[in-house]
Formats: structure tokens, C-alpha cells, sequence
């Protein structure tokens, strides 16, 4: 029998904490974009509806790169393995912040730097077509799916509940 030197403890993932400390005050908004990722996740993990293998995610991952003389930046909203196959992506609440400046370029640097097997766009409200449809062509040397997911509202079911049938 081994002896254990460390505790064990559990620690609460950073995407749960950002969502769960995110300022509603400062931004005017009912959640924040890590809600967003939180549904992703989920709906990921369920397949689609699919009968999946397995499924691996990771938090939120800050990326830098130089790019002439300057440094850039992103981040990586959603980050998993389902099925063997990589899928990288970002989660906005709105679908017009995917036209902001800078998004769409970060999203194709994502695209052909890392090259993942799908590059997904979440997002709660709004339409994301037209951005779809500027991805597609833009990347279309790139072996990697476009696919979107909107969010859906939450659905809570609590079985049993005492003096409820």
C-alpha cells in the first residue's frame, strides 16, 4: 500500500467559475459568453443526438503568436476530442460578434494553425449564417467542417419530488 503525501481535493473547473463570477452589471447581459461554452460542452458531450465513443474537453486556452513585428492574440472557447476527432471553437452570445473585427481572422488563424477537424461557432441569439458562408469560402483549401450550434433553452427535469407523483 502506498503512502500519500498530498491531499486530495477537487478543483471546480475554470469555465464554471468564470461563468458563475461574470459581472452581468458591467455588460448588460443575462449570462455570459461562458454559459454559452457551458451549453456547447454539454450538447458535445451528448453527441447531437449521436452514439458517441468518448468525448474530452479542456477549459479556455489564451493563445499568442507573432505575426510580422507585432504579437498576437485569441483564445480557444471550446477545446475537445469527440471521437477521436479535434474540434476547436468560439462561443459568443450574440452571433453578430462572430462579424467584429478580428473575429473572423482569429477563427481562421485557429483554422489553418491548428488544424482542427472542425471549427465550430456557438452562440445563443441571432443568425450566423452569413458568417458561416464567409468561413466556408475563405477556408475552403482547409480539410476542416465548419458547424454551428445555438444554444437552447434549459430544460430541467427533477424526478420524484416529495408529494408530487
Amino acid at each position: 500500500m502506498t503512502n500519500l503525501s498530498s491531499k486530495i481535493y477537487y478543483k471546480l473547473s475554470e469555465t464554471i467559475i468564470n461563468n458563475l463570477l461574470a459581472d452581468q452589471t458591467k455588460n448588460q447581459k443575462p449570462f455570459d459568453g461562458n454559459y454559452v461554452v457551458l451549453k456547447t460542452l454539454i450538447s458535445l458531450k451528448e453527441g447531437y443526438g449521436f452514439n458517441q465513443k468518448s468525448f474530452v474537453w479542456a477549459p479556455c486556452v489564451d493563445i499568442v503568436w507573432r505575426e510580422g513585428s507585432e504579437n498576437r492574440c485569441t483564445d480557444i472557447d471550446i477545446a475537445a476530442i469527440q471521437d477521436g476527432k479535434l474540434i476547436l471553437g468560439e462561443a459568443k452570445v450574440d452571433a453578430d460578434d462572430f462579424k467584429k473585427k478580428g473575429a473572423k481572422e482569429n477563427l481562421m488563424w485557429i483554422a489553418k494553425n491548428l488544424l482542427p477537424d472542425k471549427l465550430l461557432l456557438a452562440y445563443d441569439v441571432g443568425n450566423i449564417d452569413s458568417t458561416v458562408i464567409d468561413l466556408k469560402q475563405r477556408l475552403s483549401d482547409f480539410p476542416c467542417e465548419i458547424i454551428t450550434y445555438k444554444t437552447t433553452k434549459p430544460w430541467y427535469h427533477i424526478p420524484g419530488l416529495y408529494g408530487l407523483g
